[in-house]
C-alpha cells in the first residue's frame, strides 16, 4: 500500500512530467516561456536560502532579471557571447553592490556575500538554456538520463540499501542506490537510443550509448549530493515546499543541471 507522501510524489511526479513534455514537443515560445517560469522559481529559492525574507532585494531582482534575459535571449537575440556578456554585468552589479554597501559606512560588508547573484546565473539559466537549442529527442534524452538514475537510486535504495555513501552529505543515500541508479540509466538510454535515433548519432553503437547512461547517471548523482550538501550547508532541509512529496523544484533540476552540459561533452566526443 503506498502512503500518502508517496502519492503525493508520483501525482506532482506525473502531472510535470504531463506538462514538460507537452512543452518540449510543441517546443518554441511554449518551451521558452515554462523556461522562464522555472528559471525565476529555482532562482527564487536559491537566493532565499542565501538571502532569506526581503533581505538583498537588488541583488535578487538582477538575478530574475539577469535569468528572463539569458532563456529569452538565447538563441533568438543573441548567442553564447550575450549569454555569458548578461553574466558579466551580473558580476559587476555585485561588485557595485559591495562598492555601494561598503561606501555607505557597513565595515563588515563582502563581496562574497552578494557573489550567489553570479553563481545563481551561471548554475541555473546558462545551463538550461541549452536545451532550447536541442531537437525534442535530445532533450528527453536528457531528462531520462536524469530521471531514470533518480528512480534507480531511490527504489534501489528503499528495498536494498545497507552501505552507506556519504552519511554526512546524504546521511540516506547508500552504495546500492547508487549501483541501482547506474544500471537503470544504462538500460534506460540503450534502449532509448535503440528505438529513436539521435540525429547525427546513428553510428552510435548501443554499447557506447550504455556508457554514456553510465556518465550520466554518476554526474546526476553527484548533482544530488551537491545540492544535499549545499542544503545543509545552509541549514535547510528542502530548497521550498512548492513540489507536494518532492520538496523544491531545485530538489528536482539538481540532477538535470548536471546531466545537461555532461550530455553536450558525450555528443561532442562521440560524434
Amino acid at each position: 500500500m503506498l502512503s500518502e507522501s508517496h502519492k503525493k510524489r508520483i501525482i506532482t511526479g506525473l502531472s510535470l512530467a504531463a506538462v514538460l513534455v507537452a512543452c518540449l514537443a510543441v517546443g518554441g515560445w511554449p518551451l521558452r516561456i515554462l523556461l522562464c517560469v522555472v528559471v525565476v522559481l529555482a532562482l527564487w529559492e536559491l537566493y532565499q536560502m542565501f538571502w532569506p525574507g526581503r533581505s538583498n532585494m537588488l541583488c535578487k531582482g538582477a538575478g530574475y532579471a539577469g535569468g528572463l534575459l539569458i532563456v529569452l535571449g538565447s538563441g533568438l537575440c543573441f548567442g553564447l557571447n550575450g549569454v555569458l556578456a548578461i553574466i558579466g554585468l551580473g558580476a559587476m552589479f555585485a561588485a557595485v553592490a559591495f562598492l555601494v554597501n561598503y561606501g555607505r559606512g557597513n565595515d563588515r560588508a563582502t563581496l562574497q556575500e552578494n557573489l550567489p547573484l553570479v553563481f545563481g546565473l551561471i548554475y541555473i539559466p546558462l545551463t538550461l538554456q541549452f536545451a532550447l537549442g536541442m531537437p525534442f529527442v535530445e532533450q528527453f534524452l536528457v531528462i531520462l538520463g536524469a530521471t531514470a538514475s533518480d528512480i534507480g537510486a531511490y527504489y534501489a535504495g528503499s528495498n536494498l540499501g545497507k552501505h552507506k555513501i556519504w552519511p554526512r552529505v546524504s546521511p540516506n543515500k547508500s552504495w546500492e542506490g547508487a549501483i541501482g541508479a547506474v544500471l537503470t540509466n544504462m538500460a534506460a538510454i540503450a534502449v532509448f537510443t535503440f528505438i529513436f535515433k539521435i540525429p547525427g548519432m546513428e553510428h552510435v553503437a548501443i554499447w557506447q550509448w550504455a556508457l554514456a547512461g553510465l556518465a550520466l547517471s554518476i554526474m546526476a548523482q553527484l548533482g544530488d549530493f551537491f545540492e544535499s550538501a549545499f542544503k545543509r550547508a545552509v541549514g535547510v532541509k528542502d530548497s521550498s515546499n512548492l513540489l507536494p512529496g518532492h520538496g523544491g523544484l531545485l530538489d528536482r533540476l539538481d540532477s538535470i543541471i548536471f546531466v545537461l552540459p555532461t550530455y553536450i561533452i558525450l555528443k561532442w566526443i562521440l560524434v
